[in-house]
């Protein structure tokens, strides 16, 4: 399986983006599966290691043969692959836009 991740985290500062996303690539890497990363721009020097993955969506969203595209969906890379979309937050969907875990305390 090839899994392409939407990469572009990885070239801001901290966010939980990035982190999921490094969890995602170590754990793909761990099962053997061949990844391809999407950035437009220059990953953080801790993600250099993977530069050599690394390819502009521009150029490879229609040439890619990845099987399956992952993204954080907060601005949604175009692709004619499977898409997967991982939703990090609901708190801006609370009709009150508390932290979810108040409306259990």
């Amino acid at each position: 399986m090839k899994i392409a991740f939407d990469a572009r985290s990885w070239s801001l500062p901290p966010t939980s983006y990035r982190r999921v996303l490094s969890l995602l690539v170590e754990a793909a890497s761990e099962m053997k599966w061949d990844i391809e990363l999407w950035s437009s721009k220059a990953l953080m020097p801790e993600f250099k290691r993977f530069s050599k993955k690394v390819s502009n969506p521009d150029d490879v969203s229609s040439t890619s043969d990845a099987d399956v595209l992952w993204s954080p969906g907060y601005d949604l890379v175009k692709s004619r692959m499977p898409l997967i979309v991982t939703i990090h937050d609901i708190n801006p969907l609370l009709p009150d836009e508390r932290p979810a875990i108040q409306r259990f305390l």
